[in-house]
C-alpha cells in the first residue's frame, strides 16, 4: 500500500492514503532531479567541469472525504496548521516494503472547490537537499569495550576480567544507496584520549580534533549535506559547540558508493577510546 506521512518541526503529522480522510491521489518528481552544470570555453563548445543535483519539487495531489459540511471545515483546517509554510519537516514514503524519507519546507497549499464533502487540493513541497534518506540509521563499531559476565558473581584469588576491548582498527562500510552520504563518528573516552582521529584507507583524508578527551567525553562529529558540525557531550550531559577544535587538515569525511575503510587513531591513549560510525544511505528516487 502507498502512504506519504508529513511532520512538521513540532512533531504534527498527517497522512495521505488510500483511506479517508485524506486521500493520496498523486506524487510526482520522486525519482528525478534536474543536474547543474558548470562550464568552461574552449575552442570548440564546451567543457563540463562539473555537475550537481538542484533542489527538488515535489507536487503532490490529495483530496479531503468528509461526512459532513462540518467536518470538511475542521480537516481543511487541521490540513492548514500542519502544513504551515513558515515550519520545516519531512515526507515519509511508504509503498510496499519500500520505506524513504527527505526534508522538505512547504511552498503553497491550494484547495479546488468542494464537491459536496469532498474537496481536493494540490500541495508543493521543495526539497533543497533533493535526496531521499534510508528510514534507518546503520551503526558500525570500530572499537568499544565489551562487558564480560553478568551477576551472579564469583570472583577468586586470581581475579576476573570485568570486560575486553574489541577493537577492529580497520573497519569497512558499504554504502549501497545512489550516491555519497554523510556520517556521524562518536569518539567515547573511557579515559583521558589525546586527539582522537578517523581515517579514510582508500582516500587518506581524515578527521582530527586538536583537544583532550577527558573520561566520560563524547565527541560527536557530523558530516552530512547542510548540516556539518562538531559537539562536546560532557559527561554532565551538557553539550557544546567545539567546531573551532576541528584540525584545518581535516576533510569532513562521507561514504563513497560501495565499500569504504576506516580506522581510527589518537596521540595518545588509544586503547581508551570507543568509536562508533552512523549512517543512513541517500537515493536519487523512490
Amino acid at each position: 500500500m502507498r502512504k506519504l506521512i508529513y511532520r512538521n518541526e513540532k512533531g504534527q503529522e498527517v497522512t495521505f492514503s488510500s483511506s479517508r480522510p485524506f486521500y493520496l491521489l498523486s506524487i510526482e518528481n520522486t525519482s528525478s532531479s534536474s543536474i547543474s552544470t558548470t562550464l568552461s570555453a574552449r575552442d570548440h563548445g564546451y567543457d563540463v567541469d562539473g555537475k550537481s543535483f538542484k533542489e527538488r519539487s515535489i507536487p503532490i495531489t490529495g483530496a479531503i472525504d468528509a461526512f459532513d459540511a462540518d467536518e470538511l471545515d475542521r480537516k481543511r483546517n487541521q490540513l492548514t496548521r500542519i502544513l504551515n509554510p513558515l515550519l520545516d519537516g519531512e515526507l515519509i514514503y511508504t509503498n510496499n516494503n519500500l520505506t524513504r524519507k527527505i526534508n522538505v519546507s512547504i511552498d503553497s497549499i491550494t484547495f479546488n472547490k468542494p464537491m459536496m464533502y469532498y474537496q481536493e487540493f494540490l500541495i508543493q513541497f521543495i526539497a533543497y537537499i533533493p535526496f531521499w534518506e534510508d528510514i534507518n540509521t546503520y551503526k558500525a563499531d570500530i572499537a568499544l569495550w565489551e562487558a564480560n559476565f553478568g551477576f551472579e558473581l564469583e570472583v577468586d584469588k586470581f581475579g576476573v576480567d570485568l570486560g575486553s576491548r574489541v577493537s577492529n582498527l580497520i573497519c569497512n562500510i558499504n554504502n549501497p544507496g545512489d550516491i555519497e552520504c554523510g556520517i556521524k563518528v562518536k569518539f567515547k573516552a573511557l579515559a583521558t584520549v589525546v586527539n582522537p582521529k578517523l581515517i579514510n584507507i582508500n582516500t587518506r583524508e581524515f578527521i582530527r580534533i586538536n583537544r583532550t578527551l577527558e573520561r566520560g567525553d563524547t565527541l560527536e562529529v557530523t558530516t552530512h549535506y547542510a548540516n556539518k558540525r562538531i559537539e562536546l557531550l560532557k559527561s554532565n550531559g551538557t553539550k557544546e559547540n567545539v567546531y573551532h577544535w576541528l584540525d584545518l587538515n581535516s576533510e569532513f569525511l562521507k561514504l563513497d558508493l560501495g565499500d569504504n575503510l576506516f580506522r581510527y587513531d589518537a596521540d595518545k591513549g588509544i586503547d581508551n577510546l570507543e568509536v562508533s560510525i552512523y549512517y543512513s544511505p541517500l537515493y536519487i528516487g523512490i
